[in-house]
């Protein structure tokens, strides 16, 4: 099953959620060290939202699942830092209709750690097709919470998303390879000539009689 895992173009803070905005939120773009924070204290984050993941999945392919993988961390204060919310983000619009992923989320410690939610087979209660995940406004939101009365700043030194799918069949036959046809899909051997060179592909004209 072919995958492919790309990076956002986009973070920003989003205050569909939360009232705690997120600092330098560009920052979650690449694995650097460098962190998009938020400093909270019995309080929620807002949305940190990342967008334009610049994927090119075949047109024709079926997707199969889709994984988030966040890197994050508590990078000061004593307090209990927990996942509130994560929804992907389908041609700009939330999909809270899916399942909040936060179950799947390791626990927030003072060293960066990758959660990954989803799965390999999972749509998220949603159906998908290759343009909903090339759209530049295809991708995620998560917000954070602290829920124990004690100040905590959260980390978010990456988001990746990485989307399982199945190729679609070529649109039609084509010669890729000297020697090959590929059909449907399928890559067949051509029969080789009487001297031994490799088979070639012919086109024979026939004619019906009236």
């Amino acid at each position: 099953m072919p995958t492919s895992t790309q990076n956002p173009t986009r973070v920003v803070s989003a205050s569909a959620v939360g009232s705690v905005a997120w600092t330098t939120p560009p920052n979650a773009k690449s694995l650097n060290a460098a962190y998009a924070t938020a400093a909270l204290n019995n309080s929620q984050s807002q949305y940190l939202r990342a967008t334009a993941f610049a994927f090119a999945i075949p047109s024709n392919a079926t997707i199969d699942g889709i994984q988030v993988r966040v890197s994050k961390l508590r990078t000061a204060g004593t307090g209990n830092l927990d996942d509130n919310r994560l929804f992907l983000v389908r041609r700009g619009v939330i999909l809270a209709a899916g399942q909040i992923r936060q179950d799947q989320g390791a626990a927030w410690t003072g060293s960066a750690v990758y959660s990954t939610y989803g799965a390999t087979d999972d749509l998220w209660g949603v159906p998908w097709v290759a343009a909903d995940i090339n759209d530049p406004q295809f991708g995620v939101v998560f917000s954070c919470t602290e829920t124990a009365s004690l100040a905590a700043t959260a980390g978010i030194d990456h988001v990746e998303i990485i989307v399982s799918y199945t190729a679609g069949y070529l649109a039609s036959p084509s010669v890729q390879h000297s020697g090959e046809v590929s059909l449907f899909g399928k890559r067949y051997r051509l029969k080789p000539e009487e001297d031994g060179t490799p088979g070639k592909v012919r086109v024979s004209l026939a004619t019906q009689m009236p």
